[in-house]
């Protein structure tokens, strides 16, 4: 019994002190009858940051690995059911934002895992709501407060059938950008699609607070808290910016210029709307660095040159 003890001892804070996540979303497609596609997507730090090297979740026969799952409720916040979501599949997060000029941190790495699952979802008079809960994120964050404590819940909303028949949530089309550059004017789009058609409205919003530092797994109904902002950022002020990151309501486009170097917190609000009437929301919660980039310029050495053709040989140092 004292060895299996230790063994609990020494396991223990390498799970409740995990400082993986950088973000995620959760989005649903609507196959028919009652059928529903489920993708949950998470972002994690594969870099020294991850100071406890933690993995993502999978449904293994390892008893130190979680396995992950999904909770649905219904939108009275009642339990309907929880259904294990299998094995990530995971790529590597290529940046598709930053300049080609620019050299990236070489510790920067971000893992993309998409877990999928297909459920049932009978006619509901209120709705329900997909949820999936974990903990924790990176202490260095620095706009909201205590965030190795702060866990993370991703959200989507199913309309009840006698608003609209076969509902299926927006998508966001990219990648979020793995470095932002300090000091340099920002142009990245976070937009999505809408199989369905409906109309789009972008903001920037806290994202939910979920499972925390002392059981990373842990779940419980909505309503749930978001992430408190730390003394001087607000929904409107995520980032040390000027101009201020912003974001075009209308197209997704982020653009401001950061002024300070660190990591931040971010969550990207996507509400629909058919025919002016809300349908329901995803936000994707992502972890934005800011960094001083380096940037590759050319140098190029003046030199006596004199008329001799039109052509002119130089070194590029």
């Amino acid at each position: 019994m004292r060895n299996i003890l230790f063994v609990i001892f020494i396991l223990i804070p390498s799970i409740l002190n995990a400082t993986h996540l950088i973000g995620g979303e959760l989005t649903y497609t609507c196959l028919g009858g009652g059928q529903y596609e489920i993708k949950v997507v998470i972002y994690r730090d594969c870099g020294p940051t991850n100071t406890q090297g933690t993995g993502f979740d999978e449904n293994s026969n390892n008893p130190n690995v979680p396995s992950p799952f999904i909770t649905i409720y219904d939108m009275n916040n009642n339990f309907y059911s929880e259904i294990e979501i299998g094995f990530a599949d995971v790529e590597f997060v290529v940046d598709q934002f930053t300049n080609q000029c620019v050299t990236l941190p070489p510790e920067l790495c971000v893992e993309r895992g998409t877990y999928t699952v297909v459920v049932s979802l009978p006619d509901n008079a209120n709705g329900y709501q997909i949820v999936y809960q974990r903990c924790c994120r990176n202490d260095q964050v620095i706009n909201i407060e205590d965030p190795e404590d702060m866990g993370s819940s991703l959200v989507a909303y199913v309309p009840p059938s006698s608003e609209v028949e076969c509902n299926s949530s927006p998508i966001f089309d990219s990648f979020p950008p793995l470095a932002l550059c300090l000091g340099t004017d920002v142009e990245v789009i976070q937009s999505a699609t809408d199989i369905d058609g409906d109309d789009l409205v972008y903001s920037f919003v806290a994202p939910y607070h979920g499972s925390s530092d002392v059981d990373p797994t842990e779940t419980y109904a909505p309503p749930y808290a978001q992430v408190l902002w730390e003394e001087g950022y607000s929904d409107f002020y995520p980032m040390d910016s000027d101009p201020l990151i912003n974001i075009d309501s209308e197209t997704g486009l982020i653009t401001g210029t950061p002024t300070q170097e660190g990591y931040y917190v971010i969550g990207v609000k996507v509400e629909e709307y058919r025919n002016g009437v809300y349908l329901g929301e995803i936000i994707r919660d992502f972890r934005f660095l800011v960094v001083d980039c380096e940037v590759a310029t050319s140098s190029v050495p003046i030199a006596d040159i004199y008329c001799d053709g039109l052509t002119v040989d130089f070194e590029n140092e």
